[in-house]
């Protein structure tokens, strides 16, 4: 059992083509006020820097001007261990949806070393399944079921304030000594593992393929895995392959 520490450079706020400057603005101004610098934006659908972005921002300016934009989601999250994804809408195939409520629970005790992300989507269509396929956790804002639609900026406030509850506070770390996986070297896994299963035909339609994507997405936040297991079964997966090839190779 060691000491550790969550710190706020840990965590990284990741925007999925916000349309709004004002949302942006604010959502700088929130990461600002708990200590929080760290914000990507993925194909962002308006000007990060835009007069609106920057009166919303208050002393949040410079983390606008540091924002790193992405192409893709995943590269935004690439190097993060775990990636909480917002959304109202109920997800059947995520079984690990929480609550803020749930963040001290689940992620207190730790090693000290894993990052986050939090990820949120387009105002008017949140986030699609490709992005919620990279997510670790699904995070739901209890809300009154009559009016539970929060604009894109609160639900960020929200999360940023239960977030800094768990900075800069000694944990009782039960560390096993092992590196966590980064989602980088997980997405690497699916990719190897879903091109072999192209290859002996395993999916008979594009929904079947798409399904079980989501399945093993989950099944691997569930599973937590470190380095040395991602790499014990990309060699797996890896010699099946070469068999695979090598008895082709002798019909």
């Amino acid at each position: 059992m060691t000491k550790a520490l969550v710190a706020s450079s840990q965590l990284q706020i990741v925007l999925v083509e916000p349309s709004h400057p004002g949302n942006i603005g604010a959502i700088a101004r929130a990461m600002g006020n708990f200590n929080s610098t760290e914000l990507a934006i993925v194909r962002p659908k308006c000007d990060p820097l835009d007069p609106e972005a920057q009166a919303r921002a208050c002393h949040g300016v410079e983390i606008l001007k540091s924002a790193k934009i992405f192409e893709s989601c995943a590269e935004a999250v690439a190097r993060s261990h775990f990636i909480l994804a917002a959304t109202s809408r109920e997800r059947s195939f995520f079984k690990q949806q929480i609550t803020p409520h749930d963040f001290a629970r689940i992620f207190l005790p730790l090693s000290g070393i894993e990052t986050f992300s939090l990820l949120f989507g387009n105002e008017r269509t949140g986030l699609e399944n490709e992005d919620l396929a990279l997510a670790t956790h699904i995070v739901n804002i209890p809300t009154n079921i009559e009016n539970p639609s929060l604009n894109l900026s609160q639900a960020a406030l929200l999360l940023l304030w239960e977030f800094s509850k768990l900075t800069d506070q000694p944990l009782e770390s039960f560390s096993n000594g092992l590196e966590p996986a980064i989602a980088n070297e997980t997405e690497g896994f699916k990719a190897q593992l879903f091109a072999l299963l192209e290859k002996v035909g395993f999916f008979k339609s594009f929904s079947q393929r798409e399904s079980l994507r989501l399945s093993v997405s989950d099944l691997i936040a569930r599973a937590r895995p470190d380095v040395r297991d991602i790499k014990m079964l990309r060699g797996i997966i890896h010699r099946i392959d070469l068999t695979i090839k090598r008895l082709k190779e002798k019909q």
